[in-house]
């Protein structure tokens, strides 16, 4: 549960890290109004809204772990191409990429809801939501922090450090899940 509620955590963390480096970045080196900079930001949201109800339904029909796996390496990817961006449109892809694989929030819930005795789901969900609020407000503290590493683009930091846990769920996740369906190793 530790690494779900993690991976939760991540995902908000990934809304908010560009609040404080997004108006240096589209606007000032840029050159773009602001207008472009609000809907930069909102596209993660706006994506990770409409991609939770689908990677739901997905999960539903091929399986959690599947889901999970695929949507991580997504991110992961959406992350990695994101921080090498020096583009507006490319900027926009690859966010709107990074937000629908974190909509895999529903996903996680599932999995909570799946795994957990009726008595400990509402301790275990109100962690989910713990998860969710620490990610808010630790986006943009991480976003600005790690924004005075590197040498390349503002924006470019941030989002190669998140990229890095993403992979690492994403890699020690495929090999649980394979462990599990050659059942080599079961999880509890």
């Amino acid at each position: 549960m530790p690494v779900l509620l993690l991976i939760v955590c991540i995902n908000f963390v990934g809304i908010g890290a560009l609040i404080p480096i997004l108006p240096y970045t589209v606007i000032e080196t840029m050159g773009l109004p602001a207008s472009v900079m609000t809907l930069l930001l909102a596209s993660f949201a706006f994506a990770m809204f409409i991609a939770n109800p689908i990677l739901g339904r997905l999960s539903d029909h091929f399986g959690r772990r599947p889901v999970l796996m695929v949507s991580l390496a997504v991110s992961c990817v959406a992350h990695f191409w994101f921080a090498m961006s020096d583009d507006i449109i490319t900027m926009f892809i690859a966010r709107s990429l990074a937000g629908f694989a974190s909509g895999n929030t529903g996903v996680i819930q599932a999995m909570i809801a799946d795994r957990t005795s009726p008595e400990k789901r509402a301790q275990y969900m109100g962690l989910l939501g713990a998860a969710i609020g620490v990610g808010f407000v630790a986006g943009p503290a991480l976003g600005g922090f790690l924004s005075n590493f590197g040498s390349g683009p503002l924006h470019q930091a941030p989002f190669l450090m998140a990229a890095a846990p993403i992979y690492g769920f994403a890699g020690g996740g495929d090999w649980c899940w394979l462990c599990c369906r050659t059942g080599t190793w079961r999880l509890s």
